[in-house]
Protein backbone atom coordinates (compact mmCIF):
# COMPACT_ATOMS: atom_id res chain seq x y z
CA UNK A 1 0.00 0.00 0.00
CA UNK A 2 2.79 2.67 0.90
CA UNK A 3 4.38 1.93 -2.81
CA UNK A 4 1.17 3.18 -4.25
CA UNK A 5 0.83 6.35 -2.10
CA UNK A 6 4.70 6.67 -3.30
CA UNK A 7 4.16 6.26 -7.02
CA UNK A 8 1.12 8.11 -6.85
CA UNK A 9 2.82 10.98 -5.10
CA UNK A 10 5.85 10.86 -8.18
CA UNK A 11 2.76 10.53 -10.32
CA UNK A 12 1.45 13.85 -9.21
CA UNK A 13 4.62 15.85 -8.93
CA UNK A 14 5.80 15.03 -12.52
CA UNK A 15 2.32 16.39 -13.67
CA UNK A 16 2.50 19.17 -11.39
CA UNK A 17 6.35 19.96 -13.02
CA UNK A 18 4.84 19.12 -16.54
CA UNK A 19 1.81 21.60 -15.94
CA UNK A 20 4.03 24.23 -14.71
CA UNK A 21 6.70 24.09 -17.68
CA UNK A 22 3.48 23.88 -20.23
CA UNK A 23 2.15 27.51 -18.44
CA UNK A 24 5.71 28.73 -18.87
CA UNK A 25 6.03 28.18 -22.40
CA UNK A 26 2.96 29.62 -23.24
CA UNK A 27 4.23 32.34 -21.30
CA UNK A 28 7.60 32.93 -23.60
CA UNK A 29 5.66 32.17 -26.45
CA UNK A 30 3.16 35.15 -26.03
CA UNK A 31 6.09 37.29 -24.90
CA UNK A 32 7.75 36.80 -27.94
CA UNK A 33 4.66 37.26 -30.39
CA UNK A 34 3.38 40.03 -28.33
CA UNK A 35 3.83 44.06 -27.94
CA UNK A 36 4.44 44.63 -24.21
CA UNK A 37 1.67 47.08 -23.99
CA UNK A 38 -0.29 44.55 -25.23
CA UNK A 39 1.14 41.89 -22.86
CA UNK A 40 0.72 44.74 -19.61
CA UNK A 41 -3.40 43.90 -20.14
CA UNK A 42 -3.03 40.68 -20.10
CA UNK A 43 -5.93 38.80 -18.27
CA UNK A 44 -4.62 37.08 -15.74
CA UNK A 45 -1.91 39.20 -15.92
CA UNK A 46 1.77 37.65 -16.27
CA UNK A 47 2.27 38.73 -12.38
CA UNK A 48 -0.96 36.59 -11.63
CA UNK A 49 0.48 33.80 -13.17
CA UNK A 50 3.78 34.04 -11.79
CA UNK A 51 2.01 33.88 -8.43
CA UNK A 52 0.17 31.17 -9.44
CA UNK A 53 3.90 29.41 -10.58
CA UNK A 54 5.12 30.14 -7.12
CA UNK A 55 2.23 28.49 -5.36
CA UNK A 56 2.61 24.82 -7.31
CA UNK A 57 6.12 25.07 -6.99
CA UNK A 58 5.75 25.09 -3.41
CA UNK A 59 4.00 21.93 -3.55
CA UNK A 60 6.60 20.50 -5.45
CA UNK A 61 8.84 21.09 -2.85
CA UNK A 62 6.62 19.62 -0.20
CA UNK A 63 6.22 16.28 -1.91
CA UNK A 64 10.36 16.46 -2.49
CA UNK A 65 10.45 17.22 1.43
CA UNK A 66 7.88 14.36 2.26
CA UNK A 67 10.03 11.54 -0.14
CA UNK A 68 13.66 13.69 -0.58
CA UNK A 69 14.57 10.01 -1.82
CA UNK A 70 12.07 9.84 -4.34
CA UNK A 71 12.52 13.15 -6.23
CA UNK A 72 15.78 14.62 -6.91
CA UNK A 73 17.46 18.05 -6.21
CA UNK A 74 18.06 18.90 -9.65
CA UNK A 75 14.21 18.59 -10.51
CA UNK A 76 13.05 20.68 -7.75
CA UNK A 77 15.93 23.35 -9.14
CA UNK A 78 14.90 23.08 -12.37
CA UNK A 79 11.47 23.99 -11.51
CA UNK A 80 12.84 26.88 -8.86
CA UNK A 81 14.77 28.76 -11.80
CA UNK A 82 12.17 28.63 -14.24
CA UNK A 83 9.78 30.10 -11.61
CA UNK A 84 12.14 32.70 -10.90
CA UNK A 85 12.94 33.93 -14.44
CA UNK A 86 9.31 33.84 -15.11
CA UNK A 87 8.79 36.38 -12.54
CA UNK A 88 11.30 38.28 -14.11
CA UNK A 89 9.47 38.18 -17.46
CA UNK A 90 6.40 39.61 -15.02
CA UNK A 91 8.37 42.26 -13.76
CA UNK A 92 9.88 43.67 -17.17
CA UNK A 93 6.44 43.63 -18.10
CA UNK A 94 5.09 45.25 -15.09
CA UNK A 95 8.15 47.85 -15.51
CA UNK A 96 6.99 48.33 -19.10
CA UNK A 97 10.86 47.59 -19.44
CA UNK A 98 12.08 46.42 -22.97
CA UNK A 99 15.55 45.16 -22.04
CA UNK A 100 14.52 43.41 -19.11
CA UNK A 101 12.02 41.75 -21.29
CA UNK A 102 14.52 40.84 -24.02
CA UNK A 103 16.82 39.50 -21.52
CA UNK A 104 13.60 37.67 -19.64
CA UNK A 105 12.83 35.83 -23.14
CA UNK A 106 16.38 34.85 -23.86
CA UNK A 107 17.24 33.58 -20.51
CA UNK A 108 14.16 31.37 -20.94
CA UNK A 109 14.50 30.61 -24.36
CA UNK A 110 17.70 29.30 -23.52
CA UNK A 111 15.99 26.37 -21.27
CA UNK A 112 15.36 22.68 -21.95
CA UNK A 113 11.55 21.96 -21.19
CA UNK A 114 10.27 25.14 -22.02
Amino acid sequence: MEEHKIELAKKRFKKIQAQMFGEISSMLRKAKLTPIWELQENNPSFTALASDLEYFLEHLKQFSEIMPEKFTTEEINRAVDYVRLTKDLAVAIDNDDDDSLGAAIAALDEKPYI
